[in-house]
């Protein structure tokens, strides 16, 4: 469906390398949201109009339909099991705060997998379902990674990815369950690292000139990661090689724009649903620069939790 991206909030759509795009849904509060493993559908948030509280929808591409999964509370941050059948999330409701998970179908209710003492971001299942991978943030601390080792729907004791103050976010595990790459402000800046999963080893940073979210190709053999800072945001793209040793390519750009918080490779790698806001256009390879992009944004799309 093509859409004018007209309305407030911002709209789900592809673009390809080349930069075209795309437009697959109506405007709306979204949050962020993920890519079934399949790519066929979307779960995101939508926000209500106070922008306090959402709940969680499942958006069917080539139908353009959607399943709302919560009703009521503060919901979001949708992380997809490998098998495209639950779908977990974080969640406050009544003033309590947990790691929740649903039939993506919306088929039963919510379930609770572990309690929190706030807010939590979950980012990524092993392939396996073993390990979940979230982001917690304590009072007057910054966001950390967690690991959850998970037995049936049976939580166990989270611990930390690493042992850093640092802030961390966005820690997404491999295709093959053997790497996890994540967000680290350690240098003094946000980039992009990878090392072995769930450990021990040594880390490789992957972004030379920061990043702020990241992805891997459905092959594991390519980081995908997004820039939203600097004069030039956008998508790059990484060779990743593990055979005969460790090598992680130089970043090439693939697409620049304005995106929002939402995106995904599709399966094939060849394009990738993004969150676009009306307005911003898309361009391939080339380099443009954009000055005071993040006023811009910041004007364009509302902040989000």
């Amino acid at each position: 469906m093509e859409g004018s991206g007209q309305g407030s909030g911002t709209v789900m759509g592809w673009v390809d390398r080349q930069g075209q795009q795309q437009t697959l849904s109506e405007a709306q509060l979204w949050g962020n949201g993920r890519l079934s493993p399949d790519g066929t559908r979307i779960a995101n948030e939508i926000e209500g109009a106070d922008q306090a509280t959402g709940d969680l929808w499942v958006f069917e591409i080539e139908r353009h339909t959607k399943t709302r999964l919560t009703f009521g509370g503060n919901n979001g941050d949708p992380a997809w099991t490998s098998d495209g059948k639950r779908i977990t999330f974080g969640a406050t409701v009544g003033g309590k705060s947990g790691l929740y998970t649903v039939p993506a179908d919306g088929s039963a209710k919510p379930e609770l997998l572990m309690a929190t003492d706030s807010f939590p971001s979950p980012s990524s299942w092993s392939p396996d379902g073993k390990w979940l991978l979230y982001n917690e943030t304590a009072a007057g601390k910054p966001p950390r990674i967690f690991m959850l080792p998970v037995s049936g729907s049976v939580a166990g004791k989270p611990s930390p990815l690493d042992d850093t103050d640092a802030y961390e976010a966005d820690a997404q595990i491999s295709p093959d369950g053997k790497w996890v790459a994540y967000v680290s402000a350690e240098s003094g800046q946000q980039e992009i690292y990878v090392h072995p999963f769930p450990g021990p080893g040594g880390k490789e940073r992957v972004s030379t000139e920061g990043g702020n979210t990241v992805r891997w190709a459905h092959s594991g053999k390519e980081l995908f990661y997004m820039v939203r800072s600097g004069g030039d945001p956008g998508i790059l793209s990484v060779d990743f090689q593990t055979t005969p040793t460790l090598h992680v390519g130089l970043p090439t750009p693939i697409v620049r724009a304005f995106f929002g918080t939402t995106w995904d490779p599709a399966p094939d790698a060849k394009r990738f649903m993004i969150e676009q806001i009306p307005g911003a256009e898309a361009t391939g390879r080339r380099m443009d620069g954009v000055d005071n992009w993040f006023k811009e944004l910041s004007d364009r799309v509302p902040l989000k939790r």
